[in-house]
């Protein structure tokens, strides 16, 4: 990790995102502009084969950063590479796609400043608010993956697949390093290890942008999200404790 110290660390996950990392890549520099060399973008990079990380380098900007895992692992192992990586004393972790808008960022960071250590978006709360609206097929199958999440691990929580979380830098870093599944489920294991430390989990109601990419695959990944919340049931039990809803 860089000793320089910043006051927010983006942690941008990718995997066979070359044609639209260096659009989104700018959004974020160009939406946290006012942080000027406070800012670091890092691009986690899972393995990709089409170019990836070099679309990212190509923007020769010193505030972006590309780390990368040897060979395809999964978004976790991804987002813990980020995470490690990480010098901000905050660490947002966004969708390659940037399907959740970057202005809902204040929101999140505003209930840090209020004393939660880890704050993230709900599309499900969005949902309710008539922030969201998506497929029916998509819609169903992300409450039933929510339900068996809170069913199975972790109650109180209605949404923790959503692709915008901020933490402070220690909480992410203390649960980044316990973590150990590497696929999507791992927004579950983080969130888990995060409660049972103690640390405080709020959710903040989110919008999502149509038709945005999504690279889960509906049946396959499905059932490994499932067998991975059985897994991570036996390791950690079910974790109790509130989470404030926005």
């Amino acid at each position: 990790m860089t000793d320089r110290r910043k006051e927010l660390s983006v942690v941008m996950p990718a995997f066979r995102e070359a044609s639209g990392i260096a659009a989104s890549i700018l959004k974020v520099l160009t939406h946290f502009g006012d942080i000027g060399d406070a800012l670091e973008v890092i691009v986690a990079d899972d393995g990709s084969d089409d170019g990836t990380p070099e679309a990212a380098e190509a923007l020769g900007d010193e505030r972006v950063r590309v780390v990368r895992l040897d060979h395809h692992r999964g978004k976790g192992a991804a987002v813990r590479l980020g995470i490690l990586e990480a010098a901000g004393a905050k660490v947002l972790v966004v969708d390659a796609d940037l399907a959740i808008p970057l202005d809902v960022y204040g929101s999140l960071d505003e209930r840090l400043r209020d004393g939660a250590d880890v704050v993230i978006g709900s599309k499900e709360l969005g949902r309710r608010s008539g922030k969201v609206t998506r497929p029916l097929m998509r819609t169903l199958m992300g409450r039933a993956f929510n339900l068996a999440v809170r069913a199975i691990v972790l109650p109180g929580i209605l949404d923790t697949q959503a692709g915008f979380k901020l933490y402070r830098a220690h909480a992410a870093r203390e649960v980044a390093r316990e973590s150990r599944l590497d696929g999507f489920t791992y927004d579950v294991e983080m969130l888990a290890l995060a409660r049972m430390k103690g640390f405080r989990v709020q959710e903040v109601a989110v919008d999502c942008l149509q038709g945005a990419h999504t690279s889960v695959r509906a049946l396959i990944d499905s059932i490994r999200m499932l067998a991975d919340l059985a897994r991570l049931r036996r390791r950690l039990g079910k974790v109790r404790g509130g989470v404030r809803h926005a």
